[in-house]
């Protein structure tokens, strides 16, 4: 009877513990579940994203302000206090610290993603040329050697690979595509690849990014002065900050119209190679005598008469490039000159948010001149000469 009782005790004891540990684990699971973070909906994670932004890029345009302010009354020229050169050159860090922030590295790093992927594609096709050779000569059957057809499953593996990364590539192209239509201008998936096989492609984009977050910012700089009333001090301070960004915006278009005066140079420099190489390849041609190298030369004088006509077509693709960048600056600056006399007169905080709001038409009006008019290439011959100099001048 004894027995029974203690046996009956320990089977007790071992439910009990068994429920208690089940109780245990349920509310572990319960408050786990609750405390867990939800997924964030893709314009939450913007949302967040520009807060995040926001916060950095708040401080700069505050220090930029003051630099504003304290460059109004200060000398053209100095020995021994600051004067407007010294300030424009602090006002021109500050900018710059802001286009840090502001430009998307998950976004402009789609060259890098497609080079590596491009070379991964080179790589494969090697191989599948390597594999196509050795088949030819590879033994039907064979336990030591690679049979015929393990070098055909090889090649099939290959392009399965190709196919694979080529659709990687047409994400990464429809990605940069939706950037674009974010800012109100339809690019075809064919502009955006001529616009990436140009060189100053990734500063155009990097420009849309830049001028997509300067419109969010111009309504977080509205919506402050709006909540600032009639104070004028903070209404003024704001509006230096939008004044910030119409400097930036000019500092930008600078830049590239400066980078495009070099890449023309470079361009130039190409030409004249190529015309070098012409005259030698004609003057060959001329004293030689046997027919069938005289036909080599006519083969290469061909040849280089085509990568110089290419060369040419891209000076006239970058020189209409910054000419749109130039004509899109002028806009800029007659606003900004706008702006600049604005800030030292204006006497009421409404005139100013009337200003501030009129100001995203304008990221929208320069955006758009900006894209250049991108001509689709003849043939498949003049895309891969105009990869070519582009890899050049990236080299240069």
């Amino acid at each position: 009877m004894f027995k029974q009782l203690v046996i009956s005790f320990l089977v007790l004891q071992t439910v009990s513990y068994a429920e208690w540990q089940n109780t245990i684990s349920d509310a572990y699971n319960s408050v786990k579940k609750n405390i867990q973070p939800t997924e964030l909906s893709v314009e939450e994670k913007k949302a967040k994203k520009f807060r995040i932004l926001w916060e950095d890029v708040f401080e700069e345009y505050q220090e930029g302000v003051v630099l504003i302010d304290n460059s109004q009354n200060a000398p053209n020229e100095a020995w021994f206090k600051k004067d407007q050169i010294d300030y424009k050159g602090d006002i021109d860090d500050v900018i710059n610290n802001i286009i840090k922030i502001l430009i998307d590295d998950d976004l402009l790093a789609y060259k890098d993603e497609l080079d590596h992927i491009n070379d991964e594609i080179a790589e494969l096709k090697a191989k599948r040329t390597e594999f196509f050779e050795k088949k030819i000569h590879a033994p039907m059957k064979s336990r030591l050697s690679t049979t015929q057809t393990e070098y055909e499953e090889k090649i099939k593996d290959a392009d399965d690979k190709i196919i694979v990364l080529e659709g990687d590539i047409s994400i990464i192209k429809t990605r940069v595509q939706q950037r674009f239509e974010n800012n109100g201008i339809n690019l075809s998936l064919s502009d955006i690849n001529q616009l990436i096989s140009r060189v100053y492609g990734n500063d155009i984009i990097q420009m849309t990014v830049i001028f997509e977050v300067l419109k969010k910012i111009t309504n977080q700089i509205g919506m402050l002065m709006k909540e600032s009333k009639e104070d004028l001090v903070q209404s003024k301070k704001y509006y230096g900050m939008h004044l910030i960004s119409l400097q930036l915006v000019v500092h930008i278009q600078q830049e590239y119209i400066n980078k495009i005066d070099n890449y023309l140079l470079h361009v130039d420099s190409i030409i004249q190679k190529t015309d070098e190489m012409i005259k030698g390849t004609s003057k060959a041609y001329e004293m030689e005598n046997d027919e069938s190298l005289k036909l080599g030369y006519l083969h290469n004088r061909k040849i280089q008469r085509f990568n110089r006509s290419a060369a040419q077509a891209y000076k006239k693709d970058l020189f209409n490039s910054q000419k749109k960048i130039t004509l899109a600056q002028k806009t800029t600056i007659a606003q900004l000159k706008l702006a600049e006399n604005t800030y030292q007169t204006v006497s009421l905080s409404g005139e100013l948010h009337a200003m501030i709001q009129s100001s995203n038409m304008l990221f929208k009006k320069i955006t758009e001149i900006q894209v250049p008019k991108l001509e689709p290439f003849k043939n498949e011959k003049m895309k891969l000469q105009y990869d070519e100099i582009t890899n050049q001048l990236l080299r240069d």
